[in-house]
């Protein structure tokens, strides 16, 4: 029973504590009060190490919060004997690597709970990196030996710069080899990173020794003559030291050598030899070269094939280049085989021989040479693949051959398997030196009319060549010429040809009115006829062309004059007059005019006064001329029925045949009425009879209803009276008088 105690509570929780004390009097009292109990924090850390600087350690706190949720309030650390710290996260630099320390980490929170926490750091030491490499020859590979202190270490990664411009190569291996293109002494640096992710470097000069060059040159030798060889190798730095021939001859007892300038014999044919030197240098470094080796032959076949191109059915030439290197015989035979089925053999040296190949194609022309060299027989063959290429075929046709233009000349040459490429012409004009041409298709103006040698020398894409000479007549061209009626607007131009025939008869005519307003205005007429819908100036061309195909053009400017407009009115009744009318012409822009009345008369007047007899339809035609003698037409139709009539005003019966009767005069009258009365008003005579004129058929003879037997009526004044009605329903309005009025009755006066 102690005054002061501590009691360990076994879980986080509240608990209620009763103190109870006693006094020596044996008397007691006892108090109670809750008590929490607080979970703890729990104390933790983590450390990292640094490369620079050396010893650098970084502590994080990685402590937590009990249970309560208390935040720390307060952190303590021991790092090294006798060196504390308060901050959350310190860092600390030990002197002292690859050694280990107690760290202590006590963290207290706001319950004034705390927690300690103790764990040992250890230090890795740094780290040094160093390398050796080995001295080598160029095309050798160098070795790299990387190594590291402390030996305790571990290098997680070797980077190597090998000084020659080539990336940086990074390995997890220590030792590394390495091929340079080229000697030379070179600066090599390593950079080494160790587990820790600490690094270190060194670097040192690394040398590739240069290799010597080894190269050598020969004579050729011929036949039975030994070749000699000539060392040209470079010591590239320092001296050759010894020399390894190997002559690629294996049959030979005498294949290899180590002198510097060997000689050896090789067979008496000709034949191609790989032959090796090898040479090494004083550094140990040594180097090799393999050269063919021509061994020339006794006797070689050649030949050329001169003059190309070649070409199907002209002569090819050959050349005869053949050697003999023995030092006794010769070549006693000589063979051309064409490939064609033709052989030519020859027993004296030929200098040139030709063949003539007739098909296009590709021949293997073998040519033979047979020799005797001490006895011995050797031959030689040359091969040679000839391609002959087909020779063109020159034609050509001539068109418009006529004097003074232009003959148009066509090629119709064929390649015969090739492509014509150029043409060469000569048209034969003895006259002028320059009467040439390269065109495919050209033209050529001859000066005179004649016969002519024209020559076509046509050149296919393989250089081969055909001529074609053929003779052609220049002809005399036609002369154009033509003629034309005044030509006015609207109204039809006709076009004479007034040509002229020269070498054969024109078949063809082409005329163009010059109407750029129109795109029919052609013809193929001899003499055409034109309609222009435009005044002013129109160039007309007309080309004609023979049966010798001769052209001439000839062209004319012609006006289009504008036409005047014709018009006229009729005035019927001209001058109170029936059947006869006045013209009034309306014309504008006339000079001249002509009239045709259509009753057979005409007339050239201004404004003419017809006068018609008879009734009927008439057809009056105006036609207007201006200066340039252009016409315009007017047509009217007038329409005439002669109607009227006419009463006398005296008679005498005993006068003469025409004044024995009171007849009416009249014409066209479907209904007529007349009577005549005295003056008391008696009718003593009265007549309605037509005849098919419808004129009056009957007249009054002095006698009272002219009857002869009955009553003789006495001189004297009588009253008539009359009705008509013409054909064309107009009603007869009566006779006029002198006052200008009507009146259809009237005084007639019986004389006697």
């Amino acid at each position: 029973m102690l005054q002061n105690t501590g009691f360990l509570f076994s879980a986080i929780d509240n608990y209620f504590v009763e103190l109870t004390v006693t006094d020596n009097n044996g008397c007691s009292a006892t108090i109670g009060q809750w008590v929490e109990v607080y979970d703890v924090p729990q104390a933790a850390f983590t450390f990292n190490q640094f490369c620079e600087p050396p010893g650098l350690v970084q502590f994080n706190d990685e402590s937590t919060y009990g249970s309560s949720g208390s935040p720390l309030q307060s952190w303590q650390w021991e790092l090294d004997d006798g060196y504390f710290s308060s901050e959350i996260n310190p860092s600390y630099i030990y002197d002292n690597l690859d050694s280990c320390y107690i760290v202590s980490l006590t963290v207290t929170d706001e319950n004034l709970c705390t927690d300690t926490y103790i764990d040992t750091v250890c230090l890795f030491g740094q780290v040094s990196v160093d390398f050796i490499a080995d001295q080598v020859c160029f095309r050798e590979r160098t070795l790299f030996e990387g190594s590291f202190l402390p030996t305790n270490d571990s290098i997680a990664e070797w980077n190597w710069d090998f000084g020659d411009g080539s990336p940086v190569f990074s390995t997890p291996n220590d030792t590394v080899s390495y091929l340079y293109s080229a000697p030379g002494t070179y600066l090599v640096y390593l950079d080494a990173t160790d587990i820790y992710g600490c690094s270190s470097s060194s670097y040192h000069q690394v040398t590739v020794d240069s290799l010597p060059t080894p190269d050598f040159t020969t004579d050729t030798a011929y036949c039975d003559a030994p070749t000699s060889f000539y060392d040209l190798s470079v010591g590239n730095g320092t001296f050759i030291q010894s020399w390894y021939w190997d002559f690629g001859d294996p049959g030979s007892s005498s294949n290899n050598s180590t002198e510097q300038y060997p000689t050896h014999v090789y067979a008496g044919s000709d034949s191609i030899y790989y032959v090796t030197l090898m040479v090494s240098n004083y550094l140990g470094c040594y180097d090799s070269i393999i050269k063919p080796v021509y061994k020339g032959p006794c006797v070689a076949a050649s030949f050329e094939a001169i003059d190309p191109p070649f070409c199907s059915a002209q002569p090819v030439c050959f050349v005869n280049t053949a050697e003999f290197y023995g030092s006794s015989g010769g070549i006693y035979q000589w063979q051309f085989i064409y490939g064609d089925g033709n052989v030519d053999i020859f027993t004296s040296e030929p200098d040139t021989i030709c063949h003539v190949f007739e098909d296009p194609g590709t021949y293997t022309v073998a040519f033979i040479v047979f020799a005797n060299v001490n006895g011995s027989a050797f031959t030689d063959t040359a091969f040679m693949q000839l391609e002959i290429s087909p020779t063109p075929v020159s034609d050509f046709l001539s068109f418009a051959t006529c004097y003074n233009h232009t003959t148009l000349f066509e090629s119709r040459a064929e390649g015969n398997g090739g492509n014509v490429i150029g043409w060469e012409w000569n048209f034969g004009d003895l006259s002028n030196p320059d009467d040439t041409s390269t065109l495919e298709n050209p033209g050529y103006n001859y000066p005179a009319a004649g016969t002519y040698d024209v020559e076509l020398i046509v050149t296919s894409d393989n250089g081969c060549t055909d001529t074609l000479m053929n003779t052609i007549d220049i002809f005399e061209p036609p002369e154009a010429n033509f003629r034309n009626d005044t030509s006015c607007l609207e109204i039809s131009t006709e076009f004479f040809d007034e040509s002229i025939q020269s070498g054969s008869e024109i078949y063809q005519w082409n005329w163009s009115f010059g109407d750029l307003l129109s795109a029919n205005d052609t013809s193929m007429l001899q003499n055409p006829t034109y309609t222009y819908n435009t005044i002013g100036p129109h160039t007309v061309t007309l080309i004609i062309e023979d049966m010798n195909q001769c052209l001439d053009t000839i062209q004319k400017t012609i006006n289009i004059y504008d036409v005047p407009v014709a018009s006229f009115v009729i005035v019927d009744n001209y001058e109170n007059t029936q059947g006869q009318i006045l013209l009034e012409n309306t014309t504008m822009g006339a000079e001249t005019y002509e009239w045709d009345f259509g009753n057979g008369e005409t007339s050239d007047e201004f404004s003419p006064v017809v006068k018609y007899l008879y009734d009927g339809i008439y057809i009056i035609e105006l036609v207007s001329y201006n200066e340039f003698y252009c016409p315009d037409t007017s047509i009217l139709e007038y329409e005439i029925l002669f109607k009227g009539l006419f009463i006398p005003n005296a008679f005498l019966p005993k006068g003469k045949p025409e004044l024995r009767e009171f007849r009416p005069q009249g014409i066209n009258m479907k209904r007529f009425e007349i009577a005549v009365y005295t003056q008391w008003g008696n009718r003593v005579w009265s007549s309605t009879r037509l005849n098919k004129n419808g004129m009056p058929k009957d007249g009054w003879n002095g006698w009272k209803d002219n009857d002869k037997d009955g009553v003789l009526l006495p001189i004297g004044n009588y009253i008539w009276k009359a009705s008509a009605t013409f054909v064309d329903g107009t009603i007869w309005r009566g006779m006029l008088n002198e006052d200008g009025n009507y009146y259809t009755s009237g005084v007639v006066t019986l004389i006697r």
